[in-house]
């Protein structure tokens, strides 16, 4: 798991050429979220448990507003799924279950063999 604070940094993994065979995996949230700060430790299990298959990317709404505002973010935690450099909106999850964001990645995983 990685923490981004810059929209610039956020594009360069979406878009990056090595990263394009990984779902990714953008978790909005913060640290005076009582959902989002439960969720981060089951997210990166799940980042574990698919290994290179996965990379979960976490942003704090707080620490960076510029990139929850380009995402219309209006609750957290949010959990938006990149594959390919196509965002999947069906799969947007808004105080989603970590039993949602597996089933979202085997959605996935099924769907694109990943």
């Amino acid at each position: 798991m990685i923490e981004i604070t810059s929209l610039t940094d956020l594009q360069k993994i979406v878009l990056d050429k090595d990263l394009r065979n990984q779902i990714i995996i953008i978790k909005f949230g913060s640290n005076d979220c009582t959902s989002c700060t439960i969720l981060t430790p089951e997210l990166e299990k799940l980042e574990y448990a698919f290994g290179n298959r996965v990379l979960v990317v976490e942003i704090d709404v707080n620490k960076a507003f510029e990139i929850a505002k380009a995402f219309q973010i209006e609750g957290i935690p949010t959990g938006i799924f990149y594959y390919k450099n196509r965002m999947f909106k069906e799969l947007t999850l808004v105080g989603g279950t970590i039993g949602q964001y597996y089933q979202n990645v085997n959605v996935l995983l099924s769907q694109y063999n990943v």
